[in-house]
């Protein structure tokens, strides 16, 4: 992208800004995880336990953190989701024993927006005590719920909102899309 994303505006509001606005509408509280120099004026800080270690060590690190069972780990570059999905992702995660609950999109998991049960983090840590980095890895060793695209598509989503902001073209697509939805 050549800057942070994250603090790349949309729509008014900064990348990180509506992703905390996503999780405030399902959590009770939202916590961030990563340097506080750079995201505390957006919220309470978690720092990253496990620095360089990709997604894993940051699931490793709000989890470890958190006070709640249920968690909605979510990226920063998601833009497109929708207050409902979550919502009902969040309802089908507190109804069912899994310990994830992850959608699939074009054949690809979509780990950093997904719900966890905080039990998750034991696994996240053998992973990362061992020196795996994959999330991949986790899922071989935890009880998953996959949501698939047509299930998303009942649960109010739809495949376009795991449109990561990756790239300027990336992010002009997310641009016409939230305008057309306005």
């Amino acid at each position: 992208m050549g800057s942070d994303k994250a603090l790349l505006e949309l729509a008014g509001k900064t990348l990180v800004q509506r992703a905390c606005e996503f999780a405030a509408f399902v959590a009770d509280s939202v916590s961030l995880v990563g340097p506080a120099e750079k995201l505390s004026l957006f919220g309470r800080v978690i720092p990253d336990t496990h620095p360089n270690r990709g997604p894993l060590g940051g699931l490793y690190s709000a989890l470890s953190a958190t006070q709640t069972d249920l968690n909605l780990i979510l990226a920063v570059d998601l833009p497109l989701l929708t207050k409902d999905f979550l919502l009902n992702l969040r309802a089908l995660a507190e109804r069912e024993p899994a310990m994830a609950y992850v959608p699939r999109v074009g054949g690809r998991l979509q780990p950093l927006c997904a719900f966890y049960k905080t039990n998750v983090a034991v696994e996240a840590e053998r992973l990362l005590t061992s020196g795996l980095n994959k999330l991949e890895a986790l899922f071989d060793n935890v009880s998953l719920r996959v949501i698939e695209e047509d299930e998303i598509q009942r649960l109010g989503g739809s495949p376009e909102m795991f449109l990561n902001v990756n790239s300027p073209e990336d992010y002009e697509r997310a641009k016409r899309i939230l305008e057309q939805r306005s």
